[in-house]
């Protein structure tokens, strides 16, 4: 081998691992640039509210049974896109989104151990609460609902099934059922 080769191989090494390493650092980063979030790994729980959920009105003719296995298999295909950020069982740990056990008629940011945007922290310092619209709003538009926000579809067809009020209304059916 010469030395132009032997400099050839050195600056190809160099090259791929400049690669490699960019590679690396983008994925790392990939959660954030998608969702505006790092996850935080927690051994604390997730589900223990700072403060007592209240009763809040829901929908007329709301019901907490389905009205078909159809319609409680396609709520199931909705929501599968809220269970990449979100768990909704009992002590289950928060993923990119916080777990959203008995959310209905929480406080606004009150799950612990969970980093909240500082818009959705100054909700929770003013006591609101989720109510049924609020959370319609806000899965229907999180940042026109509320600014500042760091949650975020990971698609278009996501945010325009998000927009369908009929599949909306599933996916908050399917939380609330699965979640009492």
């Amino acid at each position: 081998m010469t030395n132009h080769q032997d400099a050839y191989s050195k600056e190809m090494k160099i090259l791929h691992g400049s690669i490699l390493a960019a590679i690396f650092i983008f994925s790392m980063f990939m959660p954030y640039f998608m969702f505006g979030i790092v996850p935080t790994l927690t051994t604390e729980s997730a589900d223990t509210p700072v403060t007592a959920s209240v009763n809040v009105p829901l929908p007329e003719g709301f019901s907490y049974e389905w009205a078909s296995a159809e319609e409680e298999a396609i709520a199931e295909t909705d929501f599968k896109w809220c269970r990449f950020c979100h768990s909704l069982g009992e002590g289950e740990q928060h993923r990119t989104g916080p777990n959203l056990y008995q959310v209905l008629g929480a406080r606004i940011a009150d799950k612990p151990v969970f980093p909240y945007s500082a818009v959705l922290e100054e909700k929770k310092d003013r006591n609101e609460i989720w109510t049924y619209e609020a959370l319609d709003a806000y899965i229907r538009d999180p940042k026109g609902s509320i600014p500042g926000t760091r949650m975020r579809y990971p698609s278009q067809a996501v945010i325009e099934n998000m927009l369908d009020d009929t599949a909306r209304a599933r996916v908050i059916k399917y939380m609330l059922i699965n979640t009492r």
